[in-house]
């Protein structure tokens, strides 16, 4: 059964429309449902019920006219944020389906993006090492032009895919933080994932920041799992333009060719170099990890 789509928008039609645009010219668009979930607007900042309002019409009228096997529309009537909106909305869908393919709404997409997807969830569907599946991939000069896919111990938010029996093992509250702070082995795995994150766990724990991925990223790391990337990028962040709650404005990637991408699907193995460059995107190279593990070594 095709997985089903979920896409989180808020209050940039611009953004949202290139991206459900762009969903809408997937190969399996006909295969697949939709679950548009919009949040509600701010009460205390100005003009957004406003370009909420503006969202919500052009969604009402793009679930009239599509390609999908079926559109649904989720309106909050209150701003929950995008955590909570996430959350909520990937349980709600993956408790009936079993499985989710989650894109926000300032992502354009590859027309087999969804197909790729799919058959990343169906084939490492009994594989427990495997936490996600990535629609985003980062340009790693380490790939050398290949065609299978590599992985990595950090999920990505752009664009991504995962099943039930993973979703449901995460612990939002982060009840065992603080043996997280007493447990350097712990602390490793998480660090091997990038610095950063142990600085916007911190920053959500403390009500800093509002975010889902960490904590989801945080969950992965302290099982050791690694989250399936193409080996070259099926999505484009356009959100870099200062309309995000949670993006700068320091300019928007390019897609102007979305070219056939070639892709093998192969068992998770370690690749030193792969991850090393990875992790040189979060400024924490996988230093100690090439004295721990054998290049070639199944993951």
């Amino acid at each position: 059964m095709t997985a089903p789509a979920i896409v989180f928008t808020y209050n940039r039609k611009e953004q949202t429309r290139k991206t459900l645009e762009a969903l809408d010219a997937n190969t399996i668009a006909k295969d697949t449902e939709l679950f548009i979930f919009c949040d509600g607007h701010r009460e205390n900042k100005p003009g957004d019920e406003e370009k909420v309002q503006q969202v919500r019409k052009y969604l009402q009228e793009f679930a009239e006219n599509n390609h999908f096997k079926k559109v649904t529309l989720n309106f909050a009537p209150k701003n929950n944020g995008l955590a909570r909106s996430v959350i909520a909305g990937v349980t709600s869908v993956i408790e009936q389906y079993g499985t989710v393919i989650v894109t926000e709404d300032d992502l354009v997409s590859h027309k087999n993006y969804l197909e790729y997807m799919n058959e990343g969830l169906e084939y490492y569907r009994n594989n427990a090492k495997v936490w996600s599946i990535s629609g985003y991939s980062y340009p790693l000069k380490s790939l050398n032009d290949r065609e299978e896919v590599y992985f990595t111990y950090r999920g990505s938010s752009w664009g991504w895919a995962t099943w039930k029996d993973r979703w449901d093992t995460v612990d939002w509250d982060v009840r065992d933080y603080k043996t997280l702070l007493f447990n350097p082995k712990r602390m490793k795995n998480l660090n091997d994932s990038g610095r950063d994150l142990f600085v916007m766990l911190r920053d959500q724990r403390r009500g800093v920041i509002d975010s889902w991925a960490v904590r989801w990223v945080f969950e992965q790391t302290r099982n050791h799992l690694v989250t399936v990337y193409p080996p070259k990028t099926f999505v484009y962040n356009i959100g870099f333009d200062g309309s995000g709650t949670h993006t700068g404005d320091d300019g928007n990637d390019t897609y102007d060719s979305l070219d056939e991408i070639r892709y093998r699907l192969t068992t998770p193995i370690y690749e030193p170099e792969v991850l090393t460059e990875f992790a040189q995107y979060y400024e924490d190279p996988y230093l100690h990890i090439k004295q721990k593990y054998k290049p070639g070594r199944e993951l």
